[in-house]
């Protein structure tokens, strides 16, 4: 998607308080593919699973397996700073941010008069905070439950109409964003 699905992509986070990242929304090519994406979000969120530790065990396998962590030494207390090297601490977060579909705040650069590797923000210094800001984000607007599959529906064909200078009933999920609507 060009310029016009970035701010698309903006009126839907905006629409339905949550967060798009950059690696899904390179994904989503059509208006099902936006419908489907937002239900995912409403149906995990609303599911039976306590979401911060549905959140926990992705950030811990990455930990373990992508950086060789013992896996005893990460606990919700756990300091990242502690348990990442400086140099690896940009490749944890993008991967973070692919792995589990959340869109994180910018690592910090250094301030010294050298680069010294990247310092994690200050909401996301303990695993603990990380986990929360992953959930935080992930969020989406209460307006919207499991069983609400047309009225999301019906909302992301009113943006996706609006953005596109189309009428809403001409969508259908098969709507590719770029060959049909020229985004």
């Amino acid at each position: 998607m060009g310029l016009d699905g970035v701010e698309l992509v903006m009126d839907v986070e905006d629409r339905f308080g949550t967060s798009i990242p950059d690696s899904a929304a390179e994904h989503i090519q059509t208006v099902g593919d936006l419908h489907q994406f937002l239900m995912d979000r409403i149906r995990n969120q609303n599911s039976d699973r306590c979401p911060s530790s549905a959140m926990f065990y992705p950030i811990r396998r990455i930990l373990v397996d992508q950086f060789g962590i013992d896996r005893s030494a990460i606990t919700p207390s756990t300091s990242l700073g502690t348990i990442i090297d400086e140099n690896d601490r940009h490749k944890f977060w993008q991967q973070l941010e692919s792995t589990v579909s959340t869109r994180l705040p910018n690592l910090k650069r250094s301030k010294w008069l050298q680069w010294n590797g990247d310092t994690f923000p200050e909401s996301c210094t303990t695993v603990r905070q990380l986990v929360n800001q992953c959930v935080d984000v992930n969020r989406i607007t209460d307006e919207f439950g499991p069983d609400d599959t047309g009225a999301v529906w019906e909302t992301v064909c009113e943006l996706v109409a609006k953005m596109a200078g189309v009428e809403q009933s001409t969508l259908k999920p098969e709507t590719n964003f770029v060959r049909d609507l020229w985004f």
